[in-house]
């Protein structure tokens, strides 16, 4: 016959493991609870960095558009319906969301004297609601990618009251990409009488195309 040993432990050590599993699994309760917090944090900071690199990053390509080219006004605007998707029978609004303006044949304070005179602050450009022309132009841009914009050629609308009081001449405007519900475009214009020439549209839209990668687009 085999017998079945049985091992026993005092009572007293088993509720001392006890207590040790049962301290562990607190301390470790307590360490996630401090933890879960401090990731998030840490994420959203460097989530927040990483962001506001890719910002200024757009703004140094605004910078090279301007100090390369004959563009003097350097904008990138956001097509939107309140953060929804555009329904017909409610208005589709556009918003200035960077921009940079350089009057290279004025001095600062004719430039501040021009801006002023023309009542433009590009700021303004909040929640516009745009006309039939203007979303005609964002349709053509998202199919084709850009378009070159005479001011003087451009029929009585509202980007023409812009232009005409901007004293924008030319203006070539580039669809950028989508980021949730905003149709991203850039405008980057001039004043000069000569427009653009074919150099400086290629180093515009060679720095549009650096802009939509940091859009993550």
């Amino acid at each position: 016959m085999h017998g079945i040993l049985i091992a026993s432990f005092p009572l007293k050590e088993v509720l001392a493991v006890v207590a040790a599993i049962c301290g562990s699994i607190v301390a470790l309760l307590g360490f996630i609870k401090w933890w879960l917090p401090w990731r998030k944090k840490e994420e959203v900071k460097i989530n927040t960095i990483q962001e506001m690199r890719s910002i200024q990053r757009i703004y140094e390509y605004m910078s090279d558009q301007l100090d390369d080219t004959v563009a003097e006004r350097v904008i990138i605007f956001a097509g939107h319906d309140s953060g929804k998707i555009p329904k017909a029978g409610s208005p589709y609004y556009m918003s200035s969301v960077y921009w940079k303006v350089c009057h290279k044949k004025l001095s600062k304070e004719e430039a501040l004297e021009a801006n002023y005179s023309a009542g433009i602050d590009i700021a303004d450009y909040r929640e516009i609601p745009v006309d039939g022309h203007y979303i005609g132009m964002l349709l053509h841009i998202y199919e084709h990618g850009d378009i070159l914009i005479k001011t003087e050629e451009l029929p009585e609308c509202q980007l023409k009251s812009y232009y005409t009081t901007e004293l924008v001449t030319e203006s070539l405007v580039i669809y950028l990409g989508f980021v949730d519900c905003n149709f991203l475009y850039q405008s980057i214009a001039t004043f000069d009488e000569g427009g653009f020439s074919a150099g400086d549209l290629t180093k515009i839209r060679l720095k549009a195309v650096a802009i939509s990668h940091e859009l993550g687009i």
